[in-house]
């Protein structure tokens, strides 16, 4: 089976919230990185939870042409995304997040992350949390410690996000195989070909254009014809 591809770049700026204190993800340092992980039942079946995840990451942004994959038949998601402590902060970070689901589990894993100055008022080069060295230089603490705080919270509310969505997934074979098929709703259409680059409608239906020329045709939520 061949992987579903959708570029994509997640910009998420993250406004100092009282954290979930019932569920706390930790920033760990293992084998000399820093990463975060955890997991949660899924509520729905594990192609709906997938779906939602897919979906919860293409609704971060309005663009599809960043950089973002995904594999259905894996059910695995990759993405960089990028958080700060709000619009004046003077740095964000960066990391790269995985997401999976298997066996009625959604896992995630945080790693690979960097401290980005914003502008020339950083007053710092980007800093790349695996070759930290707190004896050499000790602010660098500072880093660490808000991006944990960020980091607990960005995990919450994707956990959150994904969960609360219940995506019905019956057209499966069609999205790994990347077809648009009739019969299918709007977010299997999504998963399959991602979002279109442009949308017309009328009175009476709704037509999905792709850069590729292709044409996907709806009444009232489901395809009712494919044009290549």
């Amino acid at each position: 089976m061949s992987k579903i591809h959708t570029i994509l770049l997640l910009f998420i700026t993250m406004l100092p919230v009282a954290a979930n204190a019932d569920t706390k993800y930790t920033l760990e340092k293992k084998d000399g990185k820093y990463v975060c992980q955890g997991s949660a039942a899924c509520g729905n079946n594990d192609k709906s939870t997938f779906g939602s995840a897919v979906l919860w990451a293409l609704e971060q942004t309005g663009d599809i042409n960043e950089n973002k994959t995904y594999d259905a038949l894996k059910m695995q998601l990759h993405a960089r995304p990028m958080i700060s402590a709000g619009e004046e902060a003077r740095r964000s970070y960066t990391f790269n997040l995985t997401l999976q689901v298997k066996k009625g589990t959604l896992t995630f894993l945080i790693d690979k992350i960097r401290c980005v100055p914003k502008g020339f008022l950083g007053g710092f080069t980007t800093v790349n949390f695996d070759k930290i060295n707190l004896e050499k230089k000790p602010g660098q603490q500072e880093f660490i410690d808000e991006f944990a705080t960020l980091c607990d919270i960005f995990a919450q509310r994707m956990v959150e996000s994904i969960m609360a969505n219940d995506v019905p997934m019956g057209n499966w074979e069609a999205i790994i195989q990347k077809q648009v098929i009739k019969g299918m709703n709007e977010n299997e259409c999504i998963l399959a070909m991602g979002k279109p680059e442009r949308i017309t409608q009328n009175s009476q239906r709704t037509q999905w254009l792709y850069a590729s020329g292709a044409i996907v045709v709806f009444e009232k939520g489901i395809v009712t014809a494919v044009v290549k």
